[in-house]
């Protein structure tokens, strides 16, 4: 969820493309005030990546813990993660390739990059 970069987006955010970001927050900043004209959302939620490698047992286990999220010292909603898999492998994919599925963001925490060959 750390340094991110567009590549792709909707019509109204094709000036985006390529930009790059220290975070996935900043970018879902930026697309969702081009978008709805707020830079707030949950991002863990409304923002999602398309992962394979997880079999039934993992799906079963996708989101299955929850915790407050605060803003401006107040709880306003809970976002899921998933503890149990915090050893799993995925893979997170550009585009669906039909052995996969779509889940929130912020159900791949913990997240750790694998070093690149």
């Amino acid at each position: 969820l750390g340094r991110s970069r567009v590549l792709t987006a909707p019509p109204a955010c094709k000036h985006l493309i390529g930009r790059e970001y220290p975070s996935l927050g900043g970018a879902a900043h930026d697309i969702h005030q081009q978008l709805y004209g707020t830079g707030r959302c949950d991002y863990l939620v409304a923002y999602e990546s398309y992962v394979t490698g997880l079999g039934a047992q993992h799906i079963r286990a996708l989101g299955t813990s929850r915790t407050p999220v605060r803003r401006h010292g107040e709880r306003q909603s809970f976002t899921a993660y998933s503890p149990f898999l915090a050893t799993t492998t995925v893979q997170v994919l550009r585009e669906a390739d039909g052995h996969g599925r779509w889940i929130p963001v912020g159900w791949l925490r913990p997240l750790a990059r694998l070093p690149k060959p």
